[in-house]
C-alpha cells in the first residue's frame, strides 16, 4: 500500500517533536556538582502539563539551566517553564521563562534557591 505525498507531509506535521524543552536542575551549594542534578524533557505538544520534581531534588534545586524551544537555529515549537514551590504544579509561581537561560536560582525575585518542587510546560507552535 503507497502512501501519498499529502498524507506522509501530513503524518509529519502531527508528529509530535522529539524534545521541545529541557530542564536541568542542580544542587550545586558552594559550587560542589556532587550535590546531585536532574534532566528532565519533554515534547512540545502544544498545551501544558505539569511535573514533579523527585524527591531526590524536591527543594534542592540551586541553579538550572532550561532551554525552550524544540531547534535552536530553526524553532518550530516554544516552551514557556514555571517553577512552582508546592506539589503538582500548588503554591507560588516564578515568573514564566520562555527562552534559553542558565541561572542561579537564589536572586530570583523571591530567592527561588531550594525551593522549587515542581514545574509546568506550556508549549505552542512559533
Amino acid at each position: 500500500m503507497k502512501i501519498s505525498t499529502v498524507t506522509a507531509a501530513a503524518l509529519l506535521v502531527m508528529a509530535p517533536a522529539a524534545s521541545a524543552w529541557r530542564i536541568r536542575l542542580y544542587n550545586w551549594e558552594e559550587r560542589n556538582p556532587a550535590g546531585g542534578e536532574f534532566t528532565k524533557a519533554g515534547p512540545g505538544n502544544p498545551g501544558s502539563a505539569c511535573h514533579d520534581i523527585p524527591d531526590s531534588m524536591d527543594r534542592k534545586a540551586s541553579s538550572m539551566a532550561y532551554y525552550a524551544t524544540d531547534s535552536q537555529s530553526s524553532p518550530t515549537t516554544r516552551c514557556r517553564l514555571n517553577l512552582y514551590d508546592g506539589l503538582n504544579c500548588g503554591g507560588s509561581a516564578m515568573y514564566g521563562i520562555d527562552y534559553d537561560v542558565q541561572m542561579n536560582l537564589a536572586p530570583v525575585s523571591g530567592n527561588w534557591g531550594n525551593r522549587a518542587r515542581s514545574f509546568k510546560t506550556t508549549c505552542w507552535r512559533i
